[in-house]
C-alpha cells in the first residue's frame, strides 16, 4: 500500500513551522507506523516534529508525490551532514567537562553523544574531537534528549 504523511516541523525549536508531505510504501498501517518510529526525528515531539496525518494513496499519487517531496526534504537540513563518530570532548562554559561520540558532523555543527548531566538547551560549549583537530570550536547548544542509557545533543557551530 503506499501512504502519504504529512509532518509538522521546524528548524531547532523554531517558533515557526512548516509541513513536510512524505510519501512511503508499506504492507499495511500498522508497518507503516512502525517503520515511522525507527525513522529519527518524525516520531519525537522532542525534536519538534509531528505526523499530523496518515492518507492511502493511488501508485499514480505515490510516484509523482516522490518527486514532488524531494524539494520540500532539503528544508529540514540546511547542511550536508556526514556520518562521523569520533571521540569527543564537551566542555560547557562553566562546569565538568563531557566525554562523548560525535553521531554526525556538518558546516553548520554536530550531533553527539554523551553520559552525564543533560546539557539545557542554549547553552555554549567548547566541543574538541582530537582525530579531526578540531580544539575548543565554541557551539551552542540547540536540542537535547535524554535517552536511558546516554544523552544526544545537536550542536550548532557559533
Amino acid at each position: 500500500m503506499y501512504y502519504k504523511v504529512v509532518i509538522e516541523a521546524g528548524q531547532m525549536r523554531a517558533e515557526d513551522t512548516f509541513q513536510i508531505t512524505r510519501f512511503l510504501e508499506a504492507e499495511n498501517s500498522v508497518s507503516l507506523f512502525e517503520m515511522l518510529e525507527e525513522t529519527p526525528g518524525l516520531m519525537t515531539a522532542e525534536l519538534g516534529y509531528a505526523v499530523t496525518m496518515v492518507k492511502a494513496v493511488s501508485k499514480k499519487e505515490f510516484k509523482e508525490g516522490l518527486i514532488a517531496e524531494e524539494g520540500e526534504l532539503n528544508r529540514l537540513r540546511v547542511h550536508v551532514r556526514f556520518k562521523i563518530k569520533k571521540a569527543c570532548l564537551i566542555t560547557p562554559q562553566s562546569g565538568e567537562p563531557l566525554v562523548g561520540e560525535t553521531i554526525d558532523i556538518s558546516a553548520g555543527g554536530a550531533g553527539v553523544s554523551c553520559r552525564g548531566d543533560l546539557l539545557p538547551m542554549g547553552l555554549q560549549v567548547a566541543l574538541t574531537i582530537e582525530e579531526l583537530q578540531l580544539n575548543n570550536k565554541t557551539a551552542q547548544v540547540v536540542w537535547a534528549v535524554s535517552m536511558a542509557d546516554r544523552n544526544l545533543l545537536g550542536l550548532k557551530w557559533i
